[in-house]
């Protein structure tokens, strides 16, 4: 009799605790809309050409350089299951990225306008508040080559954490790797692109 109330009541306190960690996953669902802010910074390189009339002919550089940035972000998350979750994200950053170019001229290159639209796929383990995702997309940018501005598009792809700290307040950190190096339109003022990696920081409130 002793033995059988044993089991029973281990059955019932092993139920308890499924349903519990059951309503904690239901209280922590990444599920609907969320926005925010971020700040990091991002480090790569790129290449140019221009038509330089002083000279009569085209010339070519190239730079390197690193800046801070900071941005926002708006999203929203697909909970498929307690454990998978699907969602897009939209961003928009503003850098002061560039350095001297390694050509005769020294000028500028600069990309001061940059964001994304991407898909976000990860998982979240059930109890620890968390996310790990995967992130890919398109990308554009604002790029500068000294002597013209022209939008620059691209691709965007890598991965992050986020982390629910409270019900409706999550931070996150993620790297980024992103290309421009498609002209919207075509033109004889020259042409730059951009490829650079990115890391930041980020907080969000899920509405």
């Amino acid at each position: 009799m002793a033995l059988r109330h044993l089991v029973f009541g281990t059955i019932c306190g092993l139920a308890t605790a499924v349903a519990a960690e059951g309503t904690v996953a239901a209280e922590s669902s990444w599920r609907g809309f969320y926005a925010g802010v971020n700040i990091g910074g991002d480090f790569g390189s790129g290449s140019g050409s221009q038509d330089d009339w002083t000279r009569n002919g085209w010339r070519t550089s190239s730079y390197d350089g690193s800046s801070v940035i900071g941005g926002a972000q708006i999203g929203y998350n697909f909970q498929l299951s307690p454990l998978f979750i699907l969602g897009i994200e939209n961003d928009v950053e503003f850098s002061g990225k560039g350095s001297s170019k390694n050509g005769a001229d020294q000028s500028k290159a600069t990309v001061p306008l940059f964001g994304s639209g991407r898909l976000r796929a990860g998982f979240a383990p059930s109890g620890l508040n968390t996310l790990v995702y995967g992130t890919a997309g398109l990308a554009f940018g604002q790029v500068d080559n000294g002597i013209n501005t022209r939008m620059r598009g691209g691709w965007t792809l890598g991965g992050g954490a986020e982390w629910a700290f409270l019900p409706s307040w999550s931070a996150k950190g993620e790297y980024l790797y992103t290309d421009i190096s498609h002209s919207f339109k075509n033109d004889n003022w020259g042409n730059t692109e951009a490829r650079f990696h990115m890391v930041r920081l980020g907080v969000n409130y899920h509405f």
